[in-house]
């Protein structure tokens, strides 16, 4: 099964008052009919919460295939004129490229409202494809061809796709749906948002406010308001105490600050954090009819539904109940894409002017007491109820206006926040933090884009140069498949014109690696030749590691020149001369890669080993797995039997890259090292399975002029044990089944009668299940990821014969384990 670790909101506080809902949708689901649920309701009621929660409960039956929460509000949020001359492609409706301003300076036209339409559509179906581990690794900006790849990765498996804030351009997010739904039978799909989606088989939960009390309710009837639960959980955690709660003036007075709710949770929340200081009366004497009916027309939200009014009611009283440094970090904190940041980030942006850096934590605090911010979640990020952001982002504005605060001053400090962030991790990857730094990285590319969007706005080109080509440093596109994304950024930037210059040339070169490692050599070849032009035109560059290494990697994978073994030979030393010890790495890789497929032998083990040594020395995971990977290769003196280890490390990892490669390569181990009948049927049928993975991922492998001769010397030696007819057999066979079969059967993972025993790591795991840890508990602690885990659970619940957990315990204790 797949599942998403992508949680819209970590389960901090209790959910109260939506079990029956949850009910609803759980029955609504059961029937496979219903293929589209719509949960609507009011800004601020819980849709998102409720949405994740409904997400967990049906991750943990068991009864989809793959399941994933998908959060869209960043997607509308960041998309301006700047974005959309980035992703046009020809036949586009045009849209005026230069008029590079902020999104809500956007003129409307139609011509630029269609590109943005384009734009929504192919960025929407990527971030379900990232969600649902259906990585593309090419030219992903190609709405066609990412429809059919979600419809091909989503087949007739039972799937559930949570769409979290559909609300900001609604019609878009149908387009996808609609084309998702007609060609995917077992796709059910859950959406919230404000407005109904008008799409025939809509089936509507409106998600209603909680039940209020009414004021002549006894106390006992009182308390059991869910409205009412909710409130004294929150003011308790904010420091009510029972004592004042026994008084009768108070007791009314909660009755009716609940009522004034009118039961929508973010009032709730907001309203119970000012009884940090007041008392309840005194709090309801600040919000009392009169004090609402002012800020009503003062905040003029005159002509918003009256739940909507009386929030942003609440909003207002709240951002006048700051300090003015607390106002002052609340809309600085809008500079953040996604509304995602860390308390690091926040010093380095959110400072300057009345605010200290080391003032920071403190007035975050205050804003996380006062669920202006969220609580920090278990990887340490903070971020904001999107009503609070954008009423931060107005009030900046009106600052900014006044002339109080300046935002290109904030727009800078945050993109050389990101600029920071980017050169850290280039050089910090390689080591044994290489997995955190790999999300890291991941997990700021929304701000990343914000950055790089912000110098193409100001005409900072090479600086924007240099925060994309950090981050393809990392390699962060090929474990999570966003080369077509950060390839965007830069060939935007590139297309303004500019002399010759270190990061236009450093550039080019992480282009033509992506490229020629991608099976793109006529775009490699291109790019290579700008790049040998800007070096001409720059004259005495001295040493240009980077540049020996985009050439080795060209003239050995595209042109079949063995002596740039010698030229990726001198790139890694000067890498190693230079610090650089992560991009020594990725020259050595190429090396043994093109080592271990041109040989002679004695290079190629040479080579080989090399690489493991040194991702072995510096402690890197990922590096170590590829170094391992490189061993198994055809030119080597003895064909490593390391290939089902290193898949099962790279799936542990979450890799989205590596596990392509192992497929292909498995097939020609058992070709040319198979002993049976059944390992050469084996491999006739990785190599079919890895052609339909290539064909699904875009890693094209077979676009690699040696990687193409050894698949066919393979082929040809399948054929020669085992006849055509049943090589083709088998290969057809592989072509039709599942990225997860496929890799099942590289693990020989069959099904068997006899249970089997399990090895220290499964033992780890099923301690870790019979003490009552869930799937995510686990790829928590380990550091893995959650699907890797169930894979796992999966394959522990075989062997043992077992069923469920019960039974798993009974079958650890038999046993005598602890």
């Amino acid at each position: 099964m797949v599942h998403v670790d992508s949680r819209a909101v970590q389960a901090i506080t209790t959910l109260v008052g939506r079990q029956d809902t949850l009910d609803e949708l759980t029955r609504t689901l059961a029937n496979p009919r219903r293929r589209l649920v719509n949960l609507c309701g009011v800004g601020g009621v819980g849709k998102t919460r409720v949405a994740a929660e409904l997400h967990d409960r049906m991750a943990e039956t068991g009864e989809y295939q793959a399941i994933a929460f998908v959060r869209l509000e960043h997607i509308f949020e960041l998309l301006s004129p700047a974005t959309v001359a980035a992703y046009r492609r020809p036949g586009d409706a045009p849209t005026a490229a230069a008029d590079i301003r902020a999104p809500q300076a956007v003129p409307t036209t139609e011509h630029n409202d269609q590109s943005l339409k384009v734009v929504l559509r192919r960025r929407i179906c990527q971030e379900i494809a990232s969600a649902l581990k259906l990585d593309h690794h090419t030219d992903s900006t190609d709405f066609d061809r990412l429809m059919e790849v979600l419809v091909e990765g989503i087949g007739e498996r039972r799937t559930l796709l949570v769409l979290d804030n559909c609300e900001p351009n609604v019609g878009v997010v149908v387009d996808v749906i609609f084309g998702l739904l007609n060609n995917t039978p077992a796709l059910q799909v859950v959406t919230t948002s404000r407005a109904f989606l008008n799409l025939v088989g809509e089936y509507l939960v409106q998600l209603r406010p909680l039940d209020v009390p009414c004021t002549d309710d006894s106390r006992d009837k009182a308390t059991g308001a869910a409205a009412m639960q909710v409130f004294l959980d929150r003011a308790k955690a904010a420091g009510l105490r029972d004592e004042v709660l026994a008084e009768p003036k108070q007791w009314a007075a909660v009755v009716e600050l609940v009522r004034m709710t009118e039961g929508l949770p973010l009032f709730l929340e907001l309203l119970a954090t000012q009884l940090r200081v007041r008392l309840p009366a005194a709090v309801l004497e600040i919000h009392g009819k009169n004090r609402l009916l002012s800020l009503r027309a003062a905040s003029g939200t005159v002509g918003l539904p009256r739940q909507q009014q009386n929030l942003m009611e609440l909003v207002t009283s709240h951002w006048d109940a700051c300090t003015p440094e607390q106002q002052l970090l609340w809309a600085r904190l809008s500079v953040f894409s996604g509304a995602s940041f860390t308390l690091d980030a926040a010093e380095a942006v959110c400072s300057g002017g009345p605010i200290a850096a080391a003032d920071v934590v403190s007035l975050l605090d205050e804003l996380v007491s006062r669920s202006v911010v969220r609580p920090a979640s278990p990887d340490g990020r903070h971020n904001q109820h999107g009503t609070l952001r954008e009423y931060g982002k107005m009030k900046f504005g009106e600052m900014c206006e006044a002339g109080v605060e300046d935002e290109q001053q904030l727009q800078e400090r945050h993109c050389a926040w990101v600029e920071k962030f980017s050169a850290r991790a280039a050089l910090a990857w390689f080591g044994p933090d290489e997995p955190k730094v790999l999300n890291d990285v991941r997990t700021e590319l929304q701000n990343t884009f914000g950055a790089v969007w912000w110098c193409k706005e100001t005409g900072q080109i090479d600086r924007g140069l240099m925060i994309c080509t950090d981050v393809l440093r990392v390699r962060v596109q090929f474990f999570y498949a966003v080369e077509a994304e950060i390839g965007a950024w830069i060939e935007g930037l590139l297309a303004h014109p500019g002399k010759a210059t270190l990061p236009r040339i450093a550039a080019l070169s992480v282009l033509v690696f992506m490229r020629v490692v991608l099976g793109d050599k006529d775009g490699a070849r291109r790019r290579l030749e700008e790049m040998e032009r800007l070096v001409k035109e720059f004259g005495d560059i001295g040493p240009m590691p980077a540049v020996l290494a985009a050439k080795g990697t060209y003239e050995l994978f595209s042109k079949n020149n063995t002596d740039a073994l010698d030229i990726l030979a001198e790139a890694a030393a000067q890498f190693s001369e230079m610090g650089l010890e992560g991009d020594c790495h990725m020259a050595l890789l190429l090396r043994a890669l093109g080592a271990g497929v041109f040989g002679p032998a004695e290079i190629a083990d040479a080579a080989t080993q090399e690489c493991l040594g040194h991702a072995l020395k510096h402690g890197s995971v990922w590096g170590g797995s590829w170094g391992r990977w490189a061993t198994a290769l055809p030119a080597c003196s003895v064909m490593a039997d390391v290939l089902p280890g290193v898949l099962d490390a790279q799936l542990g990892l979450g890799d989205g890259w590596g596990p392509i490669w192992d497929v292909e390569v498995q097939a020609w181990w058992l070709a040319f090292n198979g002993e049976t009948v059944s390992d050469f049927r084996l491999a006739a049928v990785l190599l079919g399975g890895a052609i339909k993975l290539q064909d699904r991922h875009g890693v094209l492998i077979r676009g690699l002029e040696p990687f193409k001769e050894w698949r066919d010397k393979a082929a040809k030696k399948i054929i020669a044990e085992i006849g055509f007819p049943a090589y083709r057999k088998a290969y057809e066979e592989g072509t039709k089944l599942s990225k997860d079969e496929i890799f099942a059967k590289m693990l020989d993972d069959e099904d068997s009668s006899q249970p089997e025993i399990l090895d220290p790591r499964e033992l780890r795991i099923a301690a870790m299940k019979v003490s009552g840890a869930t799937n995510a508990d686990i790829a928590g602690k380990l550091n893995l990821t959650v699907s890797w885990v169930e894979q796992n659970v999966t394959r522990i619940y075989r062997k043992t014969g077992c069923k469920n957990r019960a039974e798993l315990a009974a079958w650890f204790t038999a046993r005598g384990y602890a």
